[in-house]
């Protein structure tokens, strides 16, 4: 009864936060050497960072499924692209792992930089998705940091998992905020930086080897970037120790 649902539902909250511990330490052990990495700096050029992309697309969706379900990842997904309407701009859409969580009436516009990642959506759209769907899918070869939108285009603009790898994500938000119209959300999920000192420090320690091989840096302020990006934010929620982050923010009326 409503007791072993209680116990259901804990299991299932200890389980995804031991997989997502799990993760992150089998990671770190798996790349060797601690190497520090100033938040600000650049390890990778775009094009370095391109071609990672490139390399893992053929096999993205099947290296990461496990640990997305385990850690409850999929769940944030399903929520917060469910709350997308009207024309929705997603920003690094890669292998499209949102698509089936769009609501039906949406009309989505994906763009993403690497061109392995937009072949291996499109796939997925045409074997995946069912037609009368993916027809309201569009995808565009762009870079999150310089748009091809006209100013106010969309009513929501979606990014998940993109922020933490984008060479300049201030500019990047500064693009999301140009496209979205002044009414419209913008809706993120995010890798970000621990709540945690220890979890932080350790992130730190290893974010060379990380970045080196999935182009992520996972450890940057993400609240802080939006917020000194000029966005409103309207709502705020953290899990797995404050480094899975989910915001949906607005144009701030107020701005100049």
């Amino acid at each position: 009864g409503t007791s072993h649902m209680r116990v259901s539902k804990l299991l299932l909250v200890v389980g995804g936060l031991a997989a997502y511990g799990g993760g992150v330490v089998l990671a770190s052990k798996w790349y060797g050497a601690k190497e520090k990495l100033d938040e600000g700096s650049s390890l990778l050029s775009e094009k370095e960072r391109r071609d990672i992309f490139n390399r893992l697309a053929p096999v993205f969706d099947e290296d990461i499924n496990l640990h997305e379900k385990l850690s409850g990842i999929s769940g944030l997904r399903r929520k917060l692209v469910g709350a997308a309407r009207g024309d929705v701009l997603e920003v690094a859409v890669g292998t499209g792992r949102n698509f089936e969580y769009y609501p039906a009436d949406c009309h989505v516009t994906g763009v993403d930089f690497s061109e392995q990642m937009l072949k291996r959506a499109s796939q997925k759209l045409a074997s995946e998705i069912q037609n009368a769907q993916s027809e309201k899918f569009k995808l565009v070869p762009a870079d999150g940091q310089s748009l091809p939108f006209s100013n106010g285009a969309f009513d929501t603009v979606v990014d998940t998992f993109g922020l933490c790898s984008i060479e300049d994500p201030t500019a990047a938000l500064k693009e999301m905020e140009r496209v979205v119209k002044t009414n419209g959300k913008i809706l993120l999920l995010e890798h970000g930086q621990s709540s945690y000192d220890w979890l932080s420090r350790f992130m730190t320690n290893r974010l060379s080897r990380h970045v080196e091989r999935y182009g992520c840096y996972w450890n940057r302020d993400i609240e802080g970037l939006v917020r000194q990006s000029g966005l409103k934010i309207i709502s705020l929620d953290k899990r797995h120790f404050g480094t899975t982050v989910s915001i949906i923010a607005t144009k701030d009326p107020d701005a100049s």
